[in-house]
């Protein structure tokens, strides 16, 4: 063993500068390419100590004095010095490789003969020693494990590294070679381009170091190559050692950690027995005595139990570390396999096998939350074992207090002393071996739950390896390579299809081994089907409940359910239980493994096809709860009936085959059957989402404008068409695993979309029954004033000695408020949509969280560069370098865009649902939060879309500045309006709500967008007014600061009317009316004399500008009412016609008389 350590400490010394310019002289000649490396004649120009002494002078002068010059050739000097610092680093280290490279070879053959030489680990004798020792040990034999570890580690680091070294020294010494020409070419100039001839001189001098640099560099990278196989053998030899020490390492370990818990298996049982006879000694000697002895035997016990635990964690922890080690070395392999044959269909093979080896980590989490509540345990109970031993020790009477506890008793005597000093020392032994049990064992603990969560970590990581790439290798030959004769007769062939016959005798077995859980099963299965019946009949009575337009009960609606869940559910009961048993079977075998998997693949299947049908159902659901076109219900129901029977069943028959892992052939019927299943599902998408003829082209009749998913069926239809159409087109080509797997996806994923309709259904049917219930409340209300006014009118008639017959015998006719899913806000609407995308987007990343690795391969695929800076965090320096730009980056843009515009259009109306209207704000104010909101959304999100496309604002901020100027000159009026609309925001002279009048403009503002504000006037016509308008001119608001405003009615009454009646009747009327409000009151003002008339105006004050007609209207039929009842004429205009001449009218006058 010191053999070894001391090779491998003449290695390490003759490697240590690995990445550094290693080789040999006389490898040099044999291996060297291009062109010898020629040293500037110049260096007796570049001498240290007077640059040195140069750059100091310099830097000695006033920062106020220095010229310009003297602060460029401070700079120039420093880099000279670098330059030359790194030449010499380069020489010294060639140097030191000439030294070393002798001593290689034979370094390597002493570590390739120690590896030759057959070894045993030395484990140390343990025999006769005690436990102190034995632990002292093994701390011994973990610190020389852990050093090997360490070493292993560090050796392993360097060899991966070493793995690409090459290239990359190919491609420095490609980049300092043209470097080097460019020096040369510089140097070989005769003008610098400098002023001032201090600094061309300076500049000479930095150009002739940074070219010596390179060349050392250069020469370097030459050796470097040449000992490149040399030092890479030399570095295997040395791990294959360290491999060899750390494995004796932890045997020696793991054989003293096993000597040692035996060791305190032993000694605990010793100390048990002793601690039963002291305990039985102790209780002859009363009370005290007896329950100390009880506690010291306790002790002993959980001592001894810990010391069985110990072994076992040990054993857990051997484990562990063997299976991180092989998921090591498997992932080590894999990638050397695909790095050597790159994504072939043997790899794919290879990728989907350790697919299914990987761990289920849901187990381990749950080991690994049980050992933590474990961990908690121990510690609770180590600080109460520590606790009672302070307490015993703390006690300076314990002795005394026992033996004065005997003496009560009648015992005393020295003796008593002695038993009462033994007991306290054992059990303070006890204890602290107990405490030091428990936390060996929390130790234990601990390295275990370390180890797990390692492993899930380093599970994870090669999952994600392997899921990104996967999906991308084909897994088979094309469909059409595959000759059908050749396929017919190998499958007839295929071992697997021989057990087929066993299948009943495994049945029958199973029946034998569990004949309990197999009754179970029947009687289950037999008792859902005879139900089927029963439930038909139960979902119509609900159905026919439900369409009563006094129903405001939710219950038949969730019954409905509830039986709908259970027509649904036989055929998909029948292949899990098959799935399960053939899962759970003692029997060993593929056919076994590739049954349980086909028949849960196919069990999905027919459950949402089930579900759908059970929805569709006549009186059902759909029809007669959610009031769905019964013309949709019925499409969907007839196809959802061929489709049951032969999805699934097509599903069952590709899964069993591509389950079987039979070779080609089974492949290739696996993937006829595939396509049949998705040529099915095609076809029902045809006739369902058809947009002529389809259920979204029914529901387009009744659907509203704002309905996106009938408005957009075509591209529902077209998408779904495209996609069924591209797995199919997969499957064809040979990606048969890829499109199974994402078939499956989609699947779960529209099983996942159809409880979240059938959900928000559910939800929309209680809110719609809540308003039916408060619809119903009000009707009730209102008849019962109506019969409240009759007999009221009865008892005055009969009063009056009127005839009451005709209206005793009259009905109460009160028409019921229809209310439908139109008549729901749109705020809650609004909210249950969300809630409901929000659930399907958690559903579906949950679903396709395994898929969404494959997409890594998007970060591969380059499609230009940025420019990106860097800033050094300890000089402040700024380095800019070149980052790709993927189609991931432009998938990424493209999802926050869409996240964006659902954010923009869902979030700020979610905030005012949850806590706007919760605060004591006006309409106006969360009109103008929410906007603000909705602005600084977009950009944030396009800010970011564009930084994932490589945009960032530091590059578009000289384009934004030089558009803008641009912008300025041609579109300066919506610019205008766009900054008077964010000034309308946040000044809020005029807000949404607000009665404005703008010239001869006058209404409400209902909108305020980015260039301009919506007003609508008395008409309800809708005017367009540009935002600049509301901040360079001149306009009314009515309610900005207080909503109450005046109204004036006019009035004139005949000359000679009492004008003191006049004034009370126009007060009344405007106290009287409903819209006035108690202050400011109304007031009378006598205006004048008029021509005619007595002119009086009435001055009420209302809340709000939009009532003004329905307060004038009012106001004058209750003044005019008052006026006749007083006999004030309300005057009007009077003409006295003087007639001085008419030819012919006395005649006719004289005639009529």
């Amino acid at each position: 063993m010191s053999r070894s350590l001391a090779v491998l400490a003449s290695a390490g010394f003759l490697l240590f500068a690995w990445f550094g310019p290693l080789g040999t002289t006389f490898a040099w000649a044999a291996t060297q390419d291009g062109d010898p490396v020629t040293v500037p004649a110049a260096s007796d120009r570049l001498d240290r100590q007077e640059i040195a002494a140069e750059l100091k002078d310099l830097e000695a002068l006033d920062p106020a004095d220095a010229s310009d010059a003297s602060k460029a050739l401070v700079d120039i000097y420093k880099d000279t010095l670098q330059s030359l610092d790194a030449r010499e680093a380069a020489q010294s280290r060639a140097k030191e490789l000439e030294a070393l490279a002798a001593g290689a070879t034979e370094a390597r053959a002493a570590i390739e003969a120690e590896l030759d030489q057959p070894s045993e680990p030395v484990i140390p004798s343990t025999e006769g020693l005690a436990l102190t020792d034995h632990e002292a040990m093994k701390v011994e034999a973990e610190l020389a494990a852990d050093d090997a570890r360490r070493a292993l580690t560090v050796l392993e680091a360097e060899l991966d590294v070493a793995q690409d070294r090459r290239a990359t020294i190919t491609e420095e010494l490609s980049a300092l070679t043209a470097r080097r020409a460019e020096l040369e070419t510089e140097l070989g100039t005769e003008s610098t381009g400098a002023v001032d001839e201090r600094v061309g001189t300076a500049l000479r001098l930095r150009q002739t170091a940074e070219l010596q640099a390179t060349v050392a560099r250069i020469e370097e990278l030459r050796v470097e190559e040449a000992t490149f196989d040399l030092r890479k053998q030399l570095l295997q030899s040395r791990l294959e050692l360290a491999r060899r020490t750390a494995a004796e390492k932890s045997t020696v370990l793991s054989v003293l950690e096993s000597s040692l818990n035996a060791a305190r298996q032993r000694d605990a049982q010793r100390k048990a027995q002793e601690a039963i006879q002291q305990a039985e000694a102790a209780a002859m000697q009363g009370e005290p005595f007896a329950s100390l002895g009880a506690e010291l035997v306790k002790s002993r016990a959980v001592t001894l139990e810990l010391a069985g635990e110990l072994e076992v964690d040990r054993k857990r922890i051997d484990e562990l570390e063997d299976q991180k080690k092989d998921l090591g070395k498997r992932f080590e392999k894999t990638q050397r396999r695909i790095k050597i044959a790159g994504l072939s269909k043997d790899t794919g093979l290879h990728l989907r096998r350790e697919r299914i080896r990987l761990l289920d980590r849901r187990t381990t989490r749950a080991q690994i939350a049980e050992d933590r509540e474990r961990l908690t345990e121990i510690e609770l109970a180590r600080f109460e074992v520590e606790s009672r031993e302070r307490e015993i020790i703390d006690d300076d009477r314990f002795v005394e207090d026992l033996v004065e506890a005997a003496s009560a008793s009648g015992q005393t005597g020295e003796q008593i002393t002695q038993l009462a000093k033994r007991l306290k020392q054992d059990l303070l032994s006890a204890l602290r071996a107990e405490t030091a049990m428990l936390g060996d064992r929390s130790g234990q603990l601990l390295t275990i739950t370390q180890l797990h969560t390692s492993t899930i970590e380093s599970h994870q990581v090669y999952e994600d390896y392997v899921a990104e790439r996967i999906l991308w290798i084909r897994s088979s030959e094309p469909l059409w390579k595959v000759k059908e004769v050749d396929m017919l007769e190998e499958f007839r062939r295929l071992p697997a299809l021989t057990k087929l016959p066993s299948v009943p005798a495994w049945f029958a077995a199973e029946m034998r081994r569990r004949p309990l859980v197999m009754v179970l099963l029947a009687v289950a299965l037999s008792l859902l089907l005879a139900a089927r019946l029963r439930v038909k009949r139960a979902l119509a009575e609900e159905g026919e409940l439900a369409r009563q337009r006094s129903q405001v009960s939710i219950l038949p609606t969730l019954r409905a359910t509830g039986y709908s869940m259970i027509v649904a559910a036989p055929y998909a009961a029948v292949l899990y239980g098959l799935s399960w048993l053939t899962a759970t079977s003692n029997t060993d075998g593929e056919i076994m493994r590739a049954l349980s998997v086909a028949c849960a693949r196919a069990a999905a299947a027919a459950l949402i096809i089930g579900a759908l049908r059970a929805l569709t159902a006549k009186d059902g659901l759909e029809e007669a709860h959610f009031d769905a076109q019964s013309e949709a219900v019925r499409l969907v129901r007839r196809q959802t009936n061929w489709l049951l029977p032969v999805m699934p069943t097509a599903a069952l028959l590709g899964e069993f085959m591509a389950s079987l892992d039979a070779g080609s052939t089974a492949d290739a019927l696996a993937r006829v059957a595939f396509l049949v299943e998705v040529g099915s599902l095609l076809l029902f998408t045809w006739r369902v989402l058809n947009p002529r003829r389809g259920v979204l082209a029914l529901n387009a009749r009744s659907a509203g404008p704002e309905d996106l998913l009938t408005r957009l069926r075509r591209l529902w239809f077209l998408l779904a068409v495209i996609g069924l159409g591209m797995l199919a087109l997969l499957a064809v080509v040979g990606y048969g695993f890829t499109a199974r797997s994402l078939f499956g996806k989609v699947e779960i994923t529209v099983g996942l979309v159809l409880a979240l309709v059938t959900v928000r259904s559910i939800a929309l049917r209680w809110i719609k029954l809540i308003r039916r219930r408060e619809a119903l409340e009000k009707l009730r209300k209102k008849r019962e004033e109506l019969r409240a006014k009759r007999l009221a009118e009865i008892e005055r008639r009969r009063s009056a000695g009127e005839d009451t017959a005709e209206l005793e015998s009259e009905g109460l006719e009160v028409e019921q408020e229809e209310v439908n899913l139109a008549s729901i806000s749109s705020d809650l609407k609004s909210l249950i949509r969300m809630a409901t995308v929000a659930i399907a987007v958690g559903g579906a990343y949950w679903i396709w969280s395994s898929v969404l690795p494959a997409l890594g391969a998007f970060e591969r695929v380059e499609l230009w560069q940025q420019q990106v800076a860097k800033t050094d965090t300890v000089t402040g320096s700024i380095a800019y370098t070149y980052a790709p730009v993927t189609l991931a980056n432009v998938g990424l843009a493209l999802i926050l865009l869409i996240v964006t515009w659902r954010a923009v259009s869902d979030l700020p109306s979610l905030l005012e649902i949850i806590l706007l209207r919760r605060l004591d704000l006006g309409s106006g104010e969360r009109y103008a939060i929410t906007t603000l909101l909705r602005y600084f959304l977009t950009t944030v999100g396009v800010l970011l879309a564009f930084d994932k496309l490589g945009l960032a604002w530091s590059q578009l901020q000289w384009l934004v500045a030089g558009i803008s100027v641009g912008l300025g000159f041609g579109l300066q009026e919506i610019f205008a309006n766009f900054v008077s609309g964010i000034t309308l925001l946040f000044e809020r002279p005029v807000r949404v709500g607000d009665w404005v009048t703008l010239g001869d403009i006058e209404g409400v503002v209902s909108k305020i967008r980015i260039r301009a504000t919506t007003i609508r006037d008395r008409d309800l016509k809708e005017l367009i007014v540009p935002n600049r308008e509301f901040i360079t001119g001149r306009f009314i608001n009515w309610t900005l600061s207080d909503p109450v405003s005046r109204v004036t009615a006019q009035v004139g009454i005949a000359y000679g009317s009492d004008t003191e009646k006049a004034i009370q009747l126009l007060l009344e009327a405007g106290r009287d009316c409903p819209y006035s409000v108690a202050e400011p009151a109304p007031n009378v003002v006598f205006m004048s004399f008029g021509a005619s008339s007595l002119d009086f105006e009435l001055r009420v004050f209302v809340t709000g500008r939009e009532i003004k007609p329905r307060v004038l209207h009012d106001l004058h039929m209750r003044i005019d009412a008052a006026f006749r009842t007083a006999e004030i004429e309300i005057s009007f205009p009077q003409r006295d016609l003087h007639i001085r001449s008419a030819p012919g009218l006395e005649g006719l006058v004289r005639d009529r008389s």
